[in-house]
């Protein structure tokens, strides 16, 4: 079991002996080194930026599920609504509302969300090639 499950199970109030493990081997190295290595280290947890990743990854695959034909045909279409939305400044104008328009649509929702987990200039967001038809691929 990950560090982040077996947190995800203690906050839900459903610890299982193994979250627990887990828990206690990583507080247990923390007291070892008595606090001179930060607690998530201890708990092996993913860093800030390892969680916006993953966090576009899965906004980038709910776009990918939304186009059909290959993988190498869905990983274009989304990188080019990607590119639409970042460099049309219409992800901007949606940033500066608070929220987005009940107009768009999936496609657009699952690609404004994945350009937002990234840097403040939403071109600089836009993933490459190589990762949309990795991702392509995972999803067939």
């Amino acid at each position: 079991m990950q560090s982040v499950e077996a947190l995800q199970a203690l906050l839900a109030g459903e610890p299982s002996p193994a979250a627990l493990e887990v828990l206690r081997a990583g507080v247990a190295t923390y007291m070892a080194h008595r606090g001179r290595i930060g607690l998530d280290r201890c708990l092996k947890l993913p860093s800030a930026a390892a969680h916006l990743r993953a966090e576009r990854d899965r906004h980038l695959v709910d776009a990918l599920r939304l186009v059909d034909g290959s993988a190498r045909a869905r990983a274009a279409e989304v990188r080019r609504m990607l590119l639409a939305l970042a460099s049309g400044g219409t992800y901007r104008r949606w940033r500066a509302l608070g929220a987005l328009p009940q107009y768009a649509t999936p496609m657009q929702v699952a690609c404004y969300h994945a350009l937002a987990c990234g840097r403040d200039s939403a071109v600089a967001c836009v993933p490459s090639d190589r990762l949309l038809w990795g991702l392509a691929r995972k999803t067939e």
